[in-house]
């Protein structure tokens, strides 16, 4: 399994050969359906990580964050389980810029110079 990006899931989620579809079940695991088979096969599981300081991590580009000495160690677990993100199959994530309140401020600012 990837992301949209083509980054493969740490650890990966395999399958055999044959797949026909991935669904994230509520449950937190992956499973697939395999060609002419009508039951779910799991595969695999899906953790999130966390650290006790965010701020610490090391931009690694595309999005994508590496551990730091200040960062800390990875906290996993499943999501939606102690303090975690959730995992929604099928969501898009919404901005958490008003780009109004922005367009605003950036006028303010160009008119205080």
């Amino acid at each position: 399994m990837v992301t949209a990006d083509g980054n493969v899931l740490e650890p990966p989620a395999h399958d055999s050969a044959g797949r026909s579809e991935y669904r994230d079940r509520p449950g937190r695991t992956v499973s697939v359906t395999l060609a002419g088979q009508s039951a779910a096969q799991q595969v695999g599981t899906i953790q999130l990580a966390n650290f006790q300081n965010s701020g610490g991590l090391n931009p690694a580009g595309g999005n994508l964050f590496m551990a730091t000495t200040a960062s800390g160690d990875a906290i996993t677990g499943a999501p939606g389980q102690t303090g975690l993100g959730t995992i929604n199959q099928g969501f898009l994530e919404q901005s958490n810029v008003d780009i109004v309140k922005e367009m605003v401020n950036m006028i303010v600012a160009q008119r205080a110079l």
